[in-house]
């Protein structure tokens, strides 16, 4: 029994030094300064989507727009091996297993290398292979980075470039851990089944053959960086990735656009809760929310333009009495909110658009419909706050998240951009190969908006919509900025509506 505590003493104590080690390694000559700020941004955006996913989840975990790609993107999967077509399997995954397992031995090994070097440092050791266990250094790196070094301050310059190669392939497991994880935990599931033949497992055991980096067709790219790893397994990877803080940032922010997003629309195509927010706004204008305001302000001027104009030229250009104005406002409406169009009506600073609102206004009072007019009013008050319906100069994170809110259909997502992704950006780090059905294909130097399927404005359920944003460029940045105080507004709303319930 002693021995048993003492191994689990021990074996604690081991756990302990890792955690303590990732967490307080030295950040010599600022090697750690970008995990540092990943770290901090992965703080922000946990704490806020923790409390997105209370509010607006209803207790129920469903799963997100991209999720269900990948699942839609397994099911082939699974119908080809079923059927014993292990080809048609192979090139659906082999790009991500691929990029993700050879990811993980380079983050793995980098990992490895950068702490000897580290230990290196701190004890005043030039010679690093002197403090490196057997097999912790590759041979590979020995050859291509240890020749040169011949102080301490070499020591410093080699870290920063090690922090480099970890964060460029920290990047390409984060975007596709989620692809990964998925297929490898259903295609064990699939292995199991009774619905799964002896000829169908022979199909599994082949493909994970085919596809991994450590099988016979791919191993030649990963040789550098196999050193001892004999097989590669989805719990290994996934210690990987959870343990370094850009894979996980990258995962985390697309949960952020899809939570973010939902929630922008959600406010966006409600009326009572767009009016909520625009009030409490008008009235708490902090330096802070200045951003989310100007964000609101141009969804509805987006809605202006796609939706509500039409309708609002037609009445307003028409030589018809108030009543046939009213009339054909009534028309114009239907299968839209009203009051958000009431709203988009009214705050057109122009003479003859304010006489034409005052007209319809009229016209609903004479009728007596004063449930109607009390509720034109509110939008209007609305409208006041909002002021005249804009365009020019939107900045692009902000033209993003506007358009995003109302062009219906699935949720958006970021596709961020990697030296690994050369199928999605040129050498110059811009999004090429946009189809021709593109909403705005070029709102800025560092994403477009794609448009899968049909119309803008469409209700088709299937309609897609993409974000290509580069990772961590300035639209990103601002993008991010932008959902996380969305939500601490909504977050402040709730606080000081329960102070005024207690008080």
């Amino acid at each position: 029994m002693k021995i048993v505590l003492i191994l689990i003493i021990f074996t604690f104590s081991l756990w302990a030094q890792e955690i303590c080690y990732s967490i307080y390694r030295p950040n010599i000559d600022q090697s750690l300064s970008r995990s540092m700020e990943s770290l901090e941004r992965l703080n922000r955006i946990d704490s806020q989507m923790a409390w997105m996913n209370r509010q607006f989840k209803d207790g129920e975990l469903t799963d997100t727009f991209f999720q269900r790609k990948i699942n839609q993107e397994y099911e082939k999967v699974e119908r080809a091996l079923l059927q014993g077509n292990v080809g048609a399997a192979q090139l659906q995954l082999s790009s991500v297993y691929r990029k993700v397992e050879s990811a993980y031995l380079r983050v793995l090994h980098y990992n490895r290398f950068s702490k000897v070097l580290r230990e290196a440092h701190q004890m005043g050791v030039v010679d690093v292979k002197l403090i490196a266990s057997e097999g912790e250094i590759l041979e590979y790196f020995s050859q291509k980075y240890l020749k040169s070094v011949n102080s301490l301050d070499d020591i410093k310059l080699l870290l920063r470039e090690i922090e480099d190669e970890l964060y460029k392939d920290a990047r390409i497991l984060g975007k596709n851990f989620q692809r990964y994880e998925t297929f490898e935990t259903n295609l064990s599931k699939l292995i199991k089944s009774d619905f799964c033949s002896e000829a169908c497992q022979k199909s599994v055991k082949e493909l994970r053959k085919k596809v991994s980096v450590m099988g016979e067709q791919n191993r030649n790219l990963v040789r550098d960086y196999v050193g001892i790893e004999k097989r590669i397994t989805l719990n290994k990877v996934r210690g990987v990735f959870n343990g370094n803080f850009d894979a996980v940032l990258v995962a985390r922010k697309r949960e952020l656009l899809k939570e973010g997003v939902d929630l922008v629309r959600r406010v966006a195509n409600k009326f009572n809760l767009m009016r909520r927010f625009i009030n409490y706004l008008g009235k708490n204008l902090s330096p802070r929310f200045k951003p989310v305001y100007r964000l609101f302000k141009s969804i509805f001027d987006e809605r202006y333009l796609q939706k509500h104009a039409k309708g609002v030229e037609r009445i307003v250009q028409s030589n018809l009495s108030p009543t046939q104005k009213y009339n054909l406002m009534k028309k114009e409406t239907q299968g839209l909110d009203e009051n958000l169009f009431w709203v988009d009506f009214s705050r057109v600073n122009k003479a003859k658009y304010k006489q034409a609102w005052d007209e319809v206004k009229q016209v609903s009072n004479k009728k007596g419909l004063s449930s109607e007019l009390a509720r034109m009013e509110e939008a209007q008050r609305v409208g006041e706050i909002l002021g005249d319906p804009k365009r020019a100069n939107i900045r692009t994170a902000i033209r993003v998240l506007s358009t995003l809110a109302i062009v219906g259909g699935s949720v958006a997502y970021f596709s961020f951009s990697t030296e690994d992704d050369n199928d999605d950006i040129d050498p110059n780090g811009e999004v090429i190969d946009v189809p021709p059905n593109t909403i705005d294909t070029q709102v800025g130097d560092d994403v477009n908006i794609i448009q899968n399927g049909n119309d803008v404005g469409s209700d088709d359920e299937d309609e897609d919509v993409t974000v290509l944003i580069d990772y961590l460029s300035p639209t990103d940045k601002e993008i991010e900025g932008l959902l996380l105080d969305v939500s601490a507004l909504e977050q402040s709303m709730e606080s000081e509506k329960d102070s005024a319930n207690v008080q």
